[in-house]
Formats: structure tokens, C-alpha cells, sequence
């Protein structure tokens, strides 16, 4: 049988010990202080060397000469973290702030110009938002013919705008009808409708289409007002029932023009918001949890099993995992009020309890990685994970370099997008993103497979289990 003898030149003495198979015997050069008996101990590749019996705990300073051996690898590994971690500070602001650097930029925003009112309200808004291109950061308008408000709700709807502004037919004349005749049920919001969808992307509605949309209309609103207020009354100045009938109308006289905003699919509830940023990093650390889990057991008992069978459990055991975690999740939105507006005759909790599982699948992925270079790196490689899944979570590509189109192959986005769809009643996309998130799947299984069989090929050739 194969001996290895290794010396350990301690506080206590020399010592020196023979390996054979997966355990070694322990014997003292010298018998002063040695045991009576012999020592049994494991042979971990430990990076310190294996720790003698006869040397007690915690008995060494940091600038003892006997701890000389002992400070290289925490300083070696202590450096090698600091430049792992900078580096992946860097990768991970570039991409977290660099999706947010030109987010406001409208320009990238399409808006509908809809003057069904063709008179002198339709031409002074469309003067204004035409006279808006002039500025560095104005919306891209698009001028479109539709047959009425419900065909432009339903363009906006389906993410061909973001937004449109309509001036409603006849808002100008109706107007005129009102102060002249002294009809008292006139509603001056009845002249333009503002049209949104907040559901598509709360933050970009909230932030840059709702508010981008009233800078421009309420002052051009409040200039054809007063301006058409004191071209009728100089025209009426000495004509007492005109005057007599605008006074019967004071909404007329006070605020002859407004408008009505209208989201055509509110995100009117702040636990979906939640769901939707917070829910996300929830998952993506919950893959971290899992494959903690994984790593002990594959250490545990994965030398007793076959490859196939290794790979087959490795396979299974998260995904039955998240399958569990994504049911939780969901269970938690609902019982917090998370709305479920589809009307898919009540299936939207098992689609959504499916949907958020097969995110949460992603994280065989993670289990490859750390399979293939080990466990110590995997926080590094989370922290990447994390921020470049959630780079373009929060607002729309069209507001981001084009750079960052790439996430449209990225899982979360999809996991995401679909939730909206599910909470919401946003438009489906629902096919491409089960397509992506169960390719991402495929993916991270024969990735996870290759990496296991790597893995324990390489422990059959030195005759040692291992995972990093």
C-alpha cells in the first residue's frame, strides 16, 4: 500500500504521520507527549494542512513565528476578494445605472395627436404639441387617423403609443352652445381626454407619459381659456342677454376648456408594485437559498450514487424546490390584496403560481456555476446575477441605450411582463414569455447536467468526492 509521509513542525515538536486510502495514521517521531494510541484522521484536502492532535485551539498570535505558514492564505484570499469585488462593483453599477442614465429622454416615447374637434381648440393643442418639438426633451407625436376614442384606446392598448391626446369632436362648438344659451350642466372636461396606460410600466407612466403629456396641455388649456373668453365678451359687450346667458354657465367664464385623464389600465394597487421589484430580487436570492440546500446534500450523499442518477436528482430536487417556493409566493400577493383582473375563469393564481416556478427554475443555472468553479465564488457571481436581471425591470427599453435591448432574451424581464399581464390585464404576451423563461430552462438543465458529469468524472479519476 501506498504511504505519504508529511511532517508538521509545530510548537509541540515534530510530527510525522502516513495517508493511505481516505485515512491515515497518526505516529509521533518522538514518544514525549504522544498519545497512547494510535490517531485516525481525515485526509480533506484542506489548505492548511491537516490539524494535529497535539496542538490546542486558538493558541497563536497573528506575528507569531509559528503562524508564519498560516498568514499567507487568508491575506492571499483576503486580496483575491477585494479584487473580485471591485471588479463586480464596476460590471454591476455600468449596468444598473447606465439603463437609468438617459431614461428621460421622451423623444424615445410615442404619443397619439388625435383632433377630432377640428376647430380652434383642436388647432390650438396640436399647435402646442407640434411648437413642443422645438425643446431638447419632447415626446415623438404621431398624427393618425382613428374613427373614435374607443379605436385609440385600443392602439394604446395594444403598446402601439404610450399615450394619446385626444380633443374630443365638437368640444370647441359645445363650448359656444353652452355660454351662449347659459346651459349650466356644461363640463369643460369633457373638451380633451388624455389617454395613459399605467399598467404597462407603472414607473414610466408615473415619471415621464403622464406628467411629459400635462406640461404641455394644461398651459395651451389655460391660454385658449382666457383667450377665448375675452374675444366673446369684447364681441358681446353690449349685448345683456348674451351676458346675462354666460352668466348662467360660470364653469364657461371661469374654465371654458379642460381635460380628463384617463388610464385605460390603472396600476391602482402599490402590493403589485412591490411584487414586481421587490418580488423580483426576492426570487432571484431564493435560487441562492436553494442551492445552498443542493450543495450540502450533493457533498452528503452524492458519492454513494451513479452519475445518471446524480444528475437526475440534481435536476429534480429544485425544481420541485421552487415549484414549492413559487406557490408560497404566491399565495403571500394574494392574501396581501395582489389583484388578479384576467378573466381566465379563475386559473390566474395557478398561471401565476406557474409562472413565477419557472423564474424561480432559473437557478439551475446557479447550480452549474458553482458546480463547475466552485462554491466560495458563487456570492460574487450572485451579486451579477442579481443586477443584471434587474437592470431593465423598472422602466421600458425604448427609454434606455440600445444597448439594453439585449433583455428582451433575459428571463426576469419575462417572468415580469407576464405578472403584469396576469395582475393587470395588460396586453399578453404570455406565449413568448412562458417560450423564453422554459428555453432558459432547457438551458440551465443541460448546463447543470454537463457541469455534474464534469464534476464527478474529474472525482473518479483522483478517487475523492468533491463538490467545490
Amino acid at each position: 500500500m501506498a504511504t505519504t509521509t508529511f511532517q508538521d513542525e509545530g510548537a509541540r515538536g515534530i510530527l510525522a504521520f502516513r495517508m493511505a486510502g481516505t485515512t491515515g495514521t497518526l505516529t509521533p517521531k518522538s514518544d514525549e507527549g504522544a498519545p497512547k494510541e494510535d490517531v485516525e484522521m481525515s485526509t480533506v484536502n484542506h489548505p492548511l494542512g491537516l490539524p494535529s492532535p497535539h496542538r490546542p485551539l486558538y493558541y497563536l498570535s497573528w506575528f507569531h513565528y509559528d503562524s508564519a505558514r498560516y498568514r499567507r492564505f487568508p491575506l492571499h484570499t483576503a486580496l483575491i476578494g477585494i479584487a473580485i469585488n471591485s471588479v463586480v462593483v464596476w460590471s454591476c453599477g455600468a449596468i444598473m445605472y447606465g439603463a437609468f442614465y438617459k431614461q428621460n429622454r421622451l423623444c424615445k416615447l410615442k404619443i397619439y395627436i388625435v383632433d377630432f374637434d377640428q376647430d380652434g381648440l383642436g388647432r390650438a393643442v396640436s399647435g402646442s404639441f407640434n411648437a413642443s418639438l422645438q425643446t431638447p426633451n419632447h415626446f415623438k407625436l404621431v398624427y393618425q387617423s382613428f374613427q373614435d376614442n374607443v379605436d385609440v384606446h385600443r392602439h394604446v392598448y395594444d403598446e402601439q403609443a404610450f399615450g394619446a391626446v385626444i380633443i374630443n369632436q365638437g368640444a370647441t362648438q359645445a363650448w359656444r352652445q353652452a355660454i351662449s344659451t347659459g346651459n349650466s350642466s356644461y363640463n369643460p372636461i369633457s373638451a380633451v381626454e388624455m389617454v395613459s396606460q399605467s399598467g404597462r410600466s407603472p414607473l414610466t407612466a408615473g415619471s415621464h407619459v403622464v406628467p411629459g403629456m400635462t406640461a404641455v396641455l394644461q398651459p395651451v388649456l389655460a391660454q385658449f381659456s382666457q383667450s377665448t373668453m375675452s374675444s366673446f365678451m369684447s364681441s358681446n359687450l353690449n349685448n345683456a342677454t348674451a351676458l346675462a346667458n354666460a352668466v348662467k354657465c360660470p364653469q364657461c367664464l371661469s374654465d371654458a376648456f379642460s381635460y380628463t385623464s384617463n388610464d385605460i389600465v390603472p396600476a391602482y394597487n402599490a402590493a403589485t408594485l412591490g411584487a414586481k421589484l421587490s418580488g423580483a430580487v426576492f426570487l432571484i436570492v431564493f435560487t441562492f437559498a436553494v442551492s445552498a440546500v443542493s450543495f450540502e446534500i450533493a457533498n452528503k450523499v452524492g458519492e454513494h450514487l451513479d452519475i445518471w442518477h446524480t444528475i437526475a436528482w440534481r435536476v429534480l430536487h429544485p425544481s420541485v424546490h421552487y415549484l414549492f417556493i413559487g406557490l408560497s409566493l404566491t399565495g403571500v400577493q394574494a392574501a396581501f390584496g395582489v389583484p388578479m383582473t384576467t378573466p381566465w375563469d379563475g386559473r390566474e393564481f395557478v398561471i401565476l403560481w406557474i409562472l413565477i416556478g419557472c423564474v424561480s427554475q432559473v437557478g439551475l443555472a446557479l447550480e452549474a456555476f458553482w458546480t463547475v468553479f466552485g462554491w466560495w465564488i458563487l456570492t460574487f457571481f450572485l451579486n451579477l446575477y442579481v443586477v443584471w436581471n434587474l437592470g431593465a425591470v423598472s422602466y421600458l427599453f425604448e427609454e434606455m441605450p440600445g444597448f439594453f435591448k439585449y433583455y428582451h432574451g433575459f428571463p426576469l424581464f419575462h417572468a415580469v411582463q407576464g405578472t403584469l399581464t396576469i395582475v393587470y390585464g395588460t396586453r399578453s404576451h404570455l406565449g413568448l414569455n412562458f417560450g423564453v423563461l422554459v428555453a432558459c430552462n432547457v438551458v440551465s438543465i443541460i448546463f447543470l447536467a454537463a457541469a455534474t458529469w464534469y464534476r464527478l468524472s474529474r472525482n473518479m479519476q483522483t478517487g475523492f468526492h468533491r463538490f467545490q
